[in-house]
């Protein structure tokens, strides 16, 4: 996803933890579309890995990293 403003709003955040929804965030939303794939693909071992743990949670891709973010009471 493209905000990582999702785990503010209370429905959203609410709609991650229930269904334990694993999410990915982009830490800059005025990049091109190009350059959001490469995020993604340059952090694809990292994100395959987080993968591997259980939900709810949001990361943010960076760009040579993901970082997880609370959500809520997390």
């Amino acid at each position: 996803m493209k905000d990582a403003r999702v785990r503010y709003n209370v429905a959203e955040r609410e709609a991650v933890k229930a269904h334990r929804a694993r999410c990915f965030c982009l830490s800059n939303q005025s990049l091109t579309g190009n350059a959001m794939a490469e995020r993604f693909l340059d952090n694809l071992d990292a994100i395959v890995a987080a993968c591997a743990g259980e939900g709810p949670f949001v990361y943010s891709v960076h760009q040579r990293r993901i970082e997880r973010l609370t959500i809520g009471d997390q």
